[in-house]
C-alpha cells in the first residue's frame, strides 16, 4: 500500500508542477491505475485480517498521506482541467476509504481540506430552518445561539485540534436527533428537552458547559430560602445522574462528558453552600429588618450593650452576632465596625431620633402599666 501511495504522490507532484498537456493525460491515467490498485490491495489485505492491528495502523498512515495530498490539490486552487481530475481522482479514493473502512479508520483522523468545506456547508444549511424551528418553541435565543456557536466551532480558522472523522460523525448523528427535537409538535417544555439532548448525546463544548453551570447558579441565586436551595441541588444531581449517555459518542473526545462537568458544578456549589450553611453565612436570609439607620442601631446597640443586656465577652463578639441578623434600612449587611464605633459627631442626628423614640416607648409604658 505504501508504495501506491509514493507513486500517486510523485504524479500529483508532477502535476502540479506545470506538465504540458501530453504527459499530464498520462499522469492522470497512472494516478487512476495506482488509486484503483490501491483499492483491490486494501480490499484484499482487509478480507484476509480485517481485526489486524498492524493493518488499522498501515491504513490510517495511508489515509493521512493521501489527506496531505488532497489537501495539496485544494490549496493549489487549480486553474487547469488536468489538476482538477487529479482532484477528483483523489477526493473520490478516500471519500470510498471514510465510507467502507470505518472500523479501521481513526476517530481522531483530521478530516481534508475539501471533505470539511462540504461539512461546514451542509451544516449551514441546516441550522437555517432549525433556528427558526427552535425559537418557535420558545427556546431561549441565547441558548440556541450557543448552541449553534458550539457546532460552528468546529470550522474555526487554525482551530487545534482541527476537526476530525470522529467530529464528522458526531454531527452526522446529532444533527439528525435536533431535527426529530425541531419537528416535533407536541407540548413539551422544549428548553429543558434540548438539555437532555445535550447532555445524551455529549455535546462536551466548554461554551454550553459554562452557560448550563451560568444558568443553574442564576436560577439558584434567586432563591432565598436556603431549603429551597438544598431541594433544588438534590433536584439538579438526580436529574443528571438519570440521563443516560449514548455510548462511543462525543464532541470532543478530549473533554470529560458534558453530564460529569455539570455534575461537578453542582457538586462543588452544593459543597460551598454548605460550607456557607455551617458558616452562617446564609444567614442575611432571614435577617431581621429594621426600620431604622445603621447609626440608630449603633446607638442603640451600644447602650443595650453597657447595660449588660448582652452576654458576651467582648463588645466585638456581640456586634458580630447582631450583624448576622439584623439588617438596617440603608444596608442589608452591617459590619461589626459599624456597630461598635462611637463618634459623637456622626452619631447626633441618629442619637435624637433614638431619644424621641425612647420618649414614645416610655410614655406607651407609663399609659399600659400605670407606671
Amino acid at each position: 500500500m505504501n508504495n501506491a501511495i509514493q507513486i500517486i504522490y510523485t504524479n500529483v507532484r508532477l502535476l502540479l508542477s506545470h506538465t504540458p498537456n501530453q504527459e499530464a493525460s498520462n499522469l492522470l491515467e497512472n494516478l487512476s491505475v495506482e488509486s484503483n490498485g490501491f483499492r483491490v490491495i486494501l480490499y484484499r489485505a482487509y478480507q484476509k485480517n480485517s481485526q489486524s492491528q498492524k493493518l488499522k495502523e498501515e491504513f490510517n498512515r495511508c489515509l493521512g498521506q493521501l489527506c496531505a495530498i488532497a489537501n495539496e490539490l485544494w490549496l493549489a486552487k487549480p486553474a487547469n482541467t488536468a489538476v482538477k481530475n487529479a482532484q477528483s481522482t483523489i477526493q473520490q479514493l478516500l471519500d470510498h476509504l471514510m465510507a467502507n473502512y470505518t472500523s479501521l479508520l481513526r476517530h481522531s483522523q483530521a478530516l481534508p481540506l475539501y471533505r470539511l468545506q462540504q461539512l461546514k456547508a451542509k451544516l449551514d444549511a441546516d441550522l437555517k430552518p432549525l433556528q427558526v424551528q427552535l425559537n418557535d418553541k420558545q427556546i431561549s435565543e441565547a441558548f440556541v445561539y450557543q448552541l449553534f456557536k458550539a457546532l460552528r466551532d468546529l470550522f474555526k480558522e487554525n482551530r487545534y485540534p482541527c476537526c476530525c472523522y470522529g467530529q464528522e460523525t458526531y454531527l452526522s448523528i446529532f444533527i439528525k436527533q435536533l431535527q426529530l427535537l425541531a419537528a416535533d409538535q407536541r407540548k413539551k417544555d422544549w428548553e429543558r428537552r434540548l438539555k437532555q439532548l445535550l447532555i445524551k448525546y455529549n455535546l462536551n463544548h466548554m461554551g454550553i458547559y459554562k452557560f448550563l453551570a451560568q444558568e443553574a447558579k442564576t436560577q439558584l441565586a434567586k432563591i432565598k430560602d436556603p431549603v429551597q436551595v438544598h431541594h433544588l441541588l438534590h433536584e439538579l444531581k438526580v436529574w443528571l445522574t438519570q440521563l443516560q449517555l449514548i455510548p462511543n459518542l462525543n464532541y470532543q473526545t478530549e473533554n470529560d462528558s458534558l453530564k460529569n462537568l455539570l455534575l461537578n458544578e453542582i457538586s462543588l456549589y452544593t459543597e460551598h453552600f454548605m460550607e456557607k450553611m455551617r458558616l452562617g453565612q446564609t444567614a442575611n436570609t432571614n435577617k431581621i429588618s429594621c426600620n431604622s439607620s445603621v447609626h440608630e442601631l449603633s446607638l442603640f446597640f451600644h447602650y443595650l450593650y453597657e447595660d449588660g443586656l448582652y452576654n458576651y465577652k467582648t463588645k466585638k463578639e456581640a456586634a458580630t452576632a447582631i450583624c448576622q441578623h439584623v439588617q438596617s434600612k440603608e444596608a442589608k449587611d452591617i459590619s461589626p465596625h459599624s456597630l461598635t464605633k462611637f463618634d459623637k459627631l456622626q452619631l447626633n442626628h441618629a442619637a435624637t431620633k433614638l431619644y424621641q423614640r425612647n420618649r414614645r416607648i416610655q410614655e406607651r409604658l407609663v399609659a399600659d402599666f400605670d407606671l
